[in-house]
């Protein structure tokens, strides 16, 4: 099962895999290094630091980015525009555009709504 991080932390460990080859023992073992030059090692250092568990289990398991606030709108309303343009209503009624605006609209406030329940 892989580790769900932040998308920051996905890039960071996502460049240090390059700079590593993937090799987990090389990772780990330079990931505590206080000399760290550039924010990518920094980003990775802090995080194993604090999370090592978790950083383990990532290396391991591998790692996905968290979903976005973003991430979800996005992939909503471009299933409610797939959903339109399938449709075989046509789409250059003026009532049509206008039921298609209300679904985007009805769907991000609901997004937003769980996004401010959440926290």
């Amino acid at each position: 099962m892989k580790i769900i991080l932040s998308g920051l932390i996905v890039e960071a460990l996502d460049e240090w895999k390059e700079l590593y080859y993937g090799s987990i023992p090389a990772m780990v073992a330079h990931s505590f290094k206080n000399y760290q030059t550039n924010e990518t090692g920094r980003i990775v250092r802090d995080f194993a630091s604090d999370n090592f568990e978790t950083f383990l289990k990532a290396l391991l398991y591998g790692y996905e980015s968290e979903e976005t606030l973003q991430d979800r709108i996005k992939a909503g309303v471009l299933e409610i525009y797939q959903g339109w343009i399938q449709s075989p209503i046509y789409s250059e009624d003026p009532k049509t555009r206008e039921h298609l605006a209300e679904q985007i609209t009805q769907f991000v406030t609901a997004v937003i709504e769980e996004e401010h329940k959440r926290g």
